[in-house]
């Protein structure tokens, strides 16, 4: 698979803030950024292909509520 540099960015700069709320606390200390980072990447690029395709803000709210659902953090 091939990402996009947008993606790497935005998985590396995300990474870097889960990384330092980790050393603060703010998250568990058997969470693993890199791993949060690529999830929150993934959800963020399927939801712009979606807007993209048409989809709702309401249908893209309903998107974000579930993720933030399956957090187990």
């Amino acid at each position: 698979m091939e990402f996009s540099g947008g993606t790497i960015f935005l998985s590396v700069t995300t990474g870097r803030r889960l990384q330092r709320a980790k050393s603060e606390g703010d998250l568990p200390a058997n969470a693993n950024p890199a791993d949060f980072a690529r999830y929150v990447a993934t959800i963020v690029y399927g939801m712009a292909v979606q807007a993209a395709g048409g989809a709702s803000r309401d249908k893209l709210q309903h998107v974000v509520e579930m993720a933030l659902r399956t957090l187990s953090l």
